[in-house]
C-alpha cells in the first residue's frame, strides 16, 4: 500500500527536531509510526 501524505504533516515537521516532547495520538493503523519513520 502506498503512503498517503497527511494534512498535518507540514506543521509537524517544524516540531519533530525540537527537544520538546510531542504526542502523536490517533486510531490504530492511521500512519503515526509510518509518519515518524519517513
Amino acid at each position: 500500500m502506498d503512503y498517503l501524505p497527511r494534512k498535518i504533516e507540514k506543521k509537524l515537521e517544524k516540531w519533530i527536531n525540537r527537544e520538546e516532547i510531542i504526542l502523536i495520538k490517533g486510531p490504530r493503523q492511521s500512519g503515526k509510526t509510518t509518519f515518524l519513520n519517513t
